[in-house]
């Protein structure tokens, strides 16, 4: 606190210190600390802890250090840009049929998928008043170089979505942001130890985007640990539940 005065202290002794880069992690056996080296500013700190949780994403820093990454066979990249306003999926149609099936008329509040072959497209609304799109296909059908900037990504949608891409047309703005990714769905050997550290998140394993079963994985991967870490509190050997509580979530 006298390094990083902004800390915050939580109920329990939880303590959060924001804008820090986790720079190694030196991973103890038997009862010894683990060693968690970070800095911020140009100061450097180090911390003991008896767990190490890592659930820093993408940057899957302890799978990187302990080169547990593992390719898997779901090969699918993904794009995806935000535009201002709503995209209103009703105003698509004057099917009665159809418009009836939701009363109110607000589809545009759910997460809208866009299906076909090879591919699925999401349509998210989000809080700040702007539409997410999302393109997440298989590159053996539809080829990366097809949806990796805005431009191709528009033409990529008139053929395969038309009535999306002559929405996003007809609105004549350029998207708030854009971003693509290369094969993004990764393995990992081992997200569980019995020598006190755990993977959560995007940081172990990450199948699809698709958050909703996706946030499940997260929160049984949290499970686990709040389990193991259980188990070590109240004295317990947790090997033969890191194996087991592995096995169960790959």
């Amino acid at each position: 606190s006298d390094i990083w005065p902004d800390h915050v202290v939580y109920r329990a002794g939880v303590e959060f210190v924001d804008g820090v880069t986790v720079r190694e992690v030196d991973l103890a056996t038997g009862d010894a600390a683990h060693r968690v080296r970070c800095g911020r500013e140009g100061v450097s700190l180090e911390i003991e802890a008896r767990w190490v949780v890592d659930a820093s994403g993408r940057a899957g820093i302890l799978k990187r250090q302990l080169g547990l990454g593992l390719d898997n066979d779901h090969d699918v990249n993904s794009a995806w840009f935000r535009i201002g306003g709503r995209i209103d999926v009703n105003d698509w149609s004057t099917d009665p049929q159809w418009l009836g099936r939701c009363n109110p008329p607000n589809r545009w509040l759910s997460t809208n998928h866009l299906v076909g072959d090879g591919y699925w497209v999401w349509l998210i609304p989000l809080a700040s008043g702007s539409h997410s799109v999302g393109i997440v296909a298989d590159g053996r059908i539809h080829p990366l170089n097809r949806i990796n900037s805005y431009g191709r990504a528009l033409e990529w949608l008139r053929e395969f979505q038309p009535r999306l891409a002559e929405d996003l047309e007809a609105r004549g703005d350029v998207p708030q942001d854009f971003a693509f990714l290369k094969h993004f769905s990764h393995g990992c050997r081992k997200v569980f130890s019995g020598q006190r550290w755990a993977m959560t998140g995007e940081s172990g394993v990450f199948l699809d985007p698709f958050y909703s079963p996706g946030s499940d994985f997260i929160a049984i991967a949290n499970t686990y640990i709040t389990e193991l870490i259980a188990h070590d509190r109240a004295g317990q050997p947790v090997a033969s539940y890191a194996r087991l509580y592995e096995q169960l979530f790959m």
